[in-house]
């Protein structure tokens, strides 16, 4: 049951490839960004390839090809949403249905959190059931709770710089409210990860959306009255029920995975792998990676180490890791300019995508949370397609970018 997402997201790329492909315009300039994500992805794919071919067995070498399929497959859907033209109202539908999509994710967790209170068996069709842990919500996506907390912050951020496109104050707060709502599944995913990406994201965005600063204000005063007011608050029932508090908490006193995460950075050695030799050039084995212990060997499909940056050399190797640091500096780089010097709905969404992405870089050293893998599904497209065309400036109700260049010389439209 938990392929009907991923596999509505195939279908919607052979429509796209089918229907739309052909009627872009080729005048849609593709951003400079888009070509530093398809040579990594190239890399990935020769990476590979090699594996398949001449080092891996058969079992292990269709894992790397498929994993090499899907970034492909993603890549496809980068291309037509970047080479649709979009004007500013078009561009402020895309951050509302974003939103959306938050809306519903949540409101579904809601009949999760109620369904799943003891865990167990779920019978979802006659004969048909799926097993689900206590207060584990995964909402209507994949497997993992990576990819509902993954895809939960992101749309929380987006859905509060919204703020930045209304106006009056009751409708600021009730986009506050709204932001609120979309992220509150958070608090049971069990992902620590996903807390710090909202936590850390959300207040990066009080800071930088400038009809937000006075709200981020008056929500401090109110956390600090709750507290003064009632000292017993963190004892109450929702709290320890959280899923995602326990965690934390019981890491504080039993192991932290996370320090041991950030730790392992320093652990990370070629000779626990078996084509050491081989992952300076072309990692050690896509997307399987084999690691050595003792005299057994362990293949790690569809996942590996779990630092994003690391990752990014244990499957592709140095070239593959030097391309991902420069593309993620690329992309926080424009993403700053045009929220600077962007105007209307593209300073707003290109503030919401920095504050997302600014917030990962840290997230980054102890969890997995970009590539594809991990139980995360299709979302790592779906970033890029969200960031890529929050990067890309447009004016007016045309989707040009030529008057935006002629009125911002100083940012260029590629």
């Amino acid at each position: 049951m938990d392929r009907v997402n991923p596999r509505l997201f195939d279908v919607m790329v052979v429509i796209g490839i089918l229907f739309v492909l052909p009627r872009l315009r080729r005048s849609v300039r593709l951003p400079r960004e888009f070509h530093c994500w398809a040579l990594i992805v190239t890399i990935f794919v020769f990476c590979a390839a090699i594996y398949a071919a001449a080092l891996l067995p058969f079992e292990y070498g269709r894992f790397s090809l498929f994993f090499a399929a899907k970034y492909i497959e993603g890549l496809l859907a980068i291309y037509i949403a970047l080479k649709i033209p979009l004007s500013q109202e078009q561009k402020k539908k895309v951050m509302w249905a974003i939103a959306i999509g938050g809306v519903y994710v949540a409101t579904f967790c809601i009949y999760q959190y109620f369904t799943t209170r003891a865990g167990g068996m779920v019978e979802i069709a006659p004969g048909k059931f799926v097993h689900y842990f206590q207060h584990i919500l995964t909402g209507p996506l994949s497997y993992s709770y990576f990819h509902l907390a993954q895809f939960s912050s992101l749309c929380a951020i987006i859905t509060l710089s919204l703020v930045d496109t209304v106006r009056g104050a009751a409708k600021r707060l009730g986009i506050v409210a709204l932001a609120g709502f979309v992220s509150w599944p958070l608090l049971f995913s069990g992902s620590r990860t996903g807390l710090a990406l909202l936590v850390l994201s959300m207040g990066i965005g009080f800071l930088l959306l400038r009809r937000a600063r006075l709200l981020f204000v008056g929500l401090l005063l109110a956390i600090g009255l709750v507290f003064s007011v009632a000292p017993n608050f963190t004892n109450l029932e929702v709290l320890n029920e959280s899923t995602t508090f326990s965690r934390l908490s019981a890491g504080e006193h039993s192991g932290n995975s996370i320090e041991n995460r950030l730790a392992s950075i320093f652990w990370f050695d070629l000779d626990n792998y078996k084509w050491k030799k081989f992952m300076p050039f072309i990692g050690g084995g896509f997307y399987v990676a084999p690691t050595i212990a003792g005299s057994s060997e362990r293949y790690r499909v569809g996942y590996g180490f779990h630092n994003t940056y690391l990752f990014a050399f244990e499957q592709g190797g140095i070239l593959a890791a030097v391309a991902f640091l420069y593309f993620l500096y690329a992309i926080i780089r424009k993403l700053n300019r045009v929220r600077n010097v962007g105007v209307g709905l593209d300073r707003a969404f290109a503030t919401a995508a920095l504050s997302y992405m600014l917030a990962s870089l840290p997230v980054y050293l102890a969890g997995q949370i970009f590539w594809m893998g991990f139980g995360s599904g299709n979302f790592n497209a779906f970033l890029l397609i969200v960031v890529l065309i929050a990067l890309r400036p447009l004016v007016g109700n045309d989707g040009g970018q030529k008057r935006y260049a002629n009125a911002q010389p100083g940012l260029p439209t590629g």
